[in-house]
């Protein structure tokens, strides 16, 4: 708070300020380009000792960071911004759940953190005046602890809105700041679509096929090194900059930037392009890698649980002529491959029972039968 004015910090952890450019750590970073979670745990883009104790915002310890101060105005719209290098020393962490209790109860000492999500509920309404979709539903996760599969469901809330709103928003004021000094970086961009009326999404009642239908409408997000709209986050630049130690480009947003705040050589379109380029090959095999793992640890907690069936909510064929159907599980909050064995007519929102008849290997696909209610 100051004179009067809320001002919101946002402080982003800084490894580039620990690992030198093109240094064998940095190298290795760039050709992993993201860290793999998978059910058995975390394949790091940096080392894992050094991610979490070297290069992490910890608590009780000076830790090199990047931080924004962004002042909005009552509707939300960002009227000032500074981006600087910053040292931090975190006095205390809370949970996503310790916050969602201080937001509920408001106590005097933790005002700060209800003002705060004031603040970005704010952000978040202006950005939905633009355009933004807000596509929320609980999602499940299986993770493998010590060798058992184990499900845990992850709910929307307070805290986790607060957190996206706040990586959001620093991503904008970072992109900003690239447009306004004709900087290459790794934008975000999502050209315009035109979404299903509302009288269609009115005729279904369940959020993960209204979601669905909605998603399946959107053009696929893309990099670009000159900044564009990004149409469902509603903002006219964007990048991602908020997760340095598990994603490469994030790293490229700070580098530049921060060449730039210091007048210090930066890359040019070409060089940044060709980074984009090769990153975007590791990300797609990082991506595939990582729906396969979740295919075999979601086969695994079938097997291990002994399912015979599942309720599900029908969303849309994959392939029709194959039988391949993509389900919503309400009970494990998770969209599910399936291929349909029995004859039966599916029409989205249909609610069916899948009964488990067997595994192809090949595909990693739940073979079933479906009945209907």
């Amino acid at each position: 708070i100051n004179d009067k004015k809320f001002i919101i910090w946002v402080h982003i952890a800084d490894p580039s300020r620990l690992i030198e450019k093109d240094s064998l750590l940095d190298i290795e970073a760039r050709r992993r380009a993201t860290s793999i979670y998978l059910a058995t745990g975390v394949i790091s883009m940096f080392p894992l000792e050094l991610s979490v104790n070297g290069l992490s915002l910890l608590k009780h310890k000076k830790n090199p960071a990047i931080s924004i101060s962004v002042e909005l105005s009552d509707i939300g719209e960002i009227k000032e911004t500074r981006i600087t290098r910053s040292w931090i020393n975190p006095t205390y962490q809370l949970t996503y759940e310790d916050v969602d209790e201080l937001i509920d109860l408001e106590p005097n000492e933790e005002l700060e953190l209800s003002i705060l999500n004031r603040l970005l509920k704010t952000r978040r309404n202006q950005r939905v005046g633009n355009g933004a979709l807000i596509l929320q539903q609980n999602y499940g996760k299986i993770k493998s602890i010590d060798g058992t599969p184990k499900l845990s469901i992850c709910d929307t809330s307070d805290s986790r809105n607060l957190v996206s709103e706040a990586m959001i928003l620093a991503g904008s004021v970072f992109a900003e700041y690239g447009r306004a000094n004709n900087l290459p970086l790794p934008y975000r961009c999502q050209s315009a679509s035109i979404l299903p009326d509302k009288s269609l999404l009115d005729k279904f009642k369940d959020i993960e096929v209204r979601n669905s239908i909605i998603k399946r409408s959107l053009h696929k997000g893309r990099t670009c090194i000159s900044p564009n709209s990004h149409f469902s986050l509603g903002l006219k630049t964007y990048v991602q900059a908020t997760s340095p130690i598990r994603r490469y480009t994030d790293i490229i947003v700070h580098r530049q930037i921060v060449a730039h705040i210091e007048g210090t050589e930066i890359d040019s379109d070409q060089k940044i392009l060709e980074e984009i380029t090769r990153i975007e090959i590791s990300l797609r095999q990082a991506s595939e890698i990582s729906r396969e793992d979740q295919r075999n640890i979601f086969i695994k907690w079938i097997e291990t649980n002994r399912i015979k069936k599942l309720n599900s909510i029908f969303l849309f064929w994959i392939n029709q002529p194959n039988r391949i159907a993509l389900v919503h599980v309400p009970s494990i909050a998770m969209d599910i491959n399936c291929q349909v064995m029995n004859d039966c007519s599916l029409e989205t929102s249909n609610k069916v029972e899948l009964i488990i008849r067997g595994v192809d290997v090949d595909s990693n696909t739940i073979n079933v039968d479906t009945s209907t209610s």
